[in-house]
């Protein structure tokens, strides 16, 4: 695998009014289709030592660091600061459980599993009152 050539800053600001529609195409793309490419999800991985006073002979005392795309940042963002605009405006359904503080699968199983045993009880309920409704109907007309 080849690892991608990461342009310096100031290219990129010298160049940005002709990049950036591109790069906004591309995101609003990934954005839409719900689809990361492969490339994007790719970075460079690399060991950096915790402590200058550690051993640096010993695999333990280093961290990996990984570095992504600039392209993978920038879509990052995005989907951060529209993630944060649907918090803070309430627009999500209070049952969502994903990205949400507090919340999570099991917060999700147990409304459903609570929701589905209401429902069941209920049910079982209007069936116990039919039956006994129509133990009270005379057998013959």
């Amino acid at each position: 695998m080849a690892i991608a050539y990461a342009p310096p800053r100031w290219l990129l600001k010298e160049c940005a009014s002709v990049i950036i529609p591109t790069i906004t195409n591309t995101v609003n793309l990934s954005l839409s289709s719900g689809h990361l490419h492969p490339l994007f999800k790719q970075s460079v991985v690399s060991p950096l030592l915790k402590k200058s006073t550690l051993d640096n002979e010993q695999l333990s005392n280093y961290r990996l660091i990984s570095n992504l795309s600039l392209i993978s940042k920038i879509i990052e963002r995005v989907v951060k600061s529209r993630r944060d605009h649907l918090f803070s405006r309430s627009l999500l359904n209070h049952h969502q459980s994903a990205y949400r503080r507090h919340h999570s699968t099991e917060t999700s199983l147990l409304y459903c599993t609570s929701t589905t045993t209401s429902s069941l009880l209920l049910v079982h309920k209007n069936f116990l009152v039919s039956v006994y409704l129509i133990s009270l109907l005379p057998l013959t007309p």
